[in-house]
């Protein structure tokens, strides 16, 4: 490759690239780049241009934990676009020299890998030197955990079930044939068994028409007795229903009355509701604050209050389910490694925030 962001022989790497509105976060645990990188070295994140390998971001290697800001292009600003692989070089505060370095993904605790998504979040668990050639997509059944370089040797779930298919359909046509010659015999069999079946369900036919016609019979006998004893109940309800339509016309009078009775306490009740809202809005409106939905995943909220507040003690109410911060410059917070690179919260400022579940959220009073 030839190499845009290229130094010779400086003091310090001559590596440049945009800040934009899309990145992808990388994390370097300590544990991975101990004894590796020297205090004062740069690690940079790189993209493929037509043969040339080109800056998206880096950052000063400090012994600790290290968040790698990859940027992607937007408008007119340069970066990486969507599913673009990764490359990475190391500036050396020693030998005043760059070098490429190749790395090991986790996908444990992180959404992504190799490639470029915006918003993403990449872990890596290892830093290697050479070359690893392998099927680098954690989808496909041959996946390389070791690989480091992409092969297209990747093998599909679906193309795997098709292959293991065509081998499954020869053995299904062999026992098929074989099922077919024991179906062919058993047949003959159930058939003879269904005419005889045939002849018994006729004779139990003629049968139950016989008991139908003398149950019929007995079952208008039983009608006529039943209409005649209901006719009997109905005069006796016809009586009882016009003397409860006189009490219910009696109580009609005196409901009259008291619905007037109820309609100048229902004014007075109307008064004393209103009075009661107004004072409710009032203590309702002293006392709100100003609560933010987060979803799970990727949220932008903007920092209202007019005065800086320490990021840390901002979100402590939520801590638990903040993963990472990032502000417009790419710097980063991230709660499992206690890392925060934000320090203060800007009045006026957004931010991206990802959170594991929805909550709900509001700044603290200073």
């Amino acid at each position: 490759f030839s190499f845009v962001c290229a130094s010779t022989l400086l003091a310090q790497t001559n590596w440049e690239y945009d800040i934009t509105d899309q990145s992808h976060t990388i994390l370097f645990p300590a544990s991975t780049t101990e004894g590796i990188f020297e205090s004062g070295d740069y690690m940079g994140v790189f993209y493929e241009e037509n043969g040339i390998l080109i800056c998206a971001g880096y950052s000063e290697y400090t012994e600790e934990n290290m968040v790698l800001t990859a940027f992607g292009a937007s408008f007119s600003f340069l970066g990486f676009t969507e599913g673009q692989q990764f490359h990475y070089k190391q500036w050396s505060s020693v030998t005043n020299s760059e070098h490429n370095f190749y790395v090991n993904y986790t996908s444990l605790d992180f959404p992504n890998t190799s490639q470029f998504t915006n918003n993403g979040m990449s872990g890596i668990s290892g830093i290697l030197e050479d070359l690893i050639f392998g099927c680098m997509n954690t989808m496909a059944v041959n996946y390389n955990v070791i690989a480091n370089v992409e092969d297209n040797s990747c093998i599909s779930i679906l193309q795997n079930s098709y292959n293991l298919s065509l081998d499954s359909i020869s053995d299904l046509h062999n026992l098929y044939n074989l099922e077919f010659e024991n179906l062919s015999d058993s047949m003959g069999s159930v058939v003879s068994q269904l005419e005889s079946t045939i002849v018994y369900q006729n004779d139990s036919m003629t049968d139950l028409h016989s008991m139908y016609y003398l149950e019929y019979n007995n079952l208008n006998d039983s009608l006529n007795i039943v209409i005649s004893q209901l006719d009997f109940a109905l005069s006796l309800q016809l009586d009882s229903i016009e003397n409860q339509t006189n009490i219910i016309v009696n109580l009609a009078e005196e409901i009259d009355f008291n619905i007037d009775s109820i309609n100048t306490l229902n004014q007075i009740i109307d008064g004393l509701y209103q009075e009661l809202t107004l004072k409710v809005d009032t203590i309702n409106f002293l006392m709100e604050t100003t609560e933010i939905i987060l979803l799970a995943g990727w949220n932008m909220i903007g920092y209202t209050e007019s005065y800086s507040m320490n990021l840390i003690d901002a979100f402590l109410s939520i801590s638990d389910e903040i993963v990472v911060i990032r502000d417009n410059s790419g710097n980063a917070y991230w709660n499992e490694y206690d890392y925060n690179a934000i320090g203060n919260l800007i009045p006026g400022q957004g931010y991206q925030i990802y959170v594991l579940n929805d909550v709900l959220f509001s700044f603290p009073s200073p």
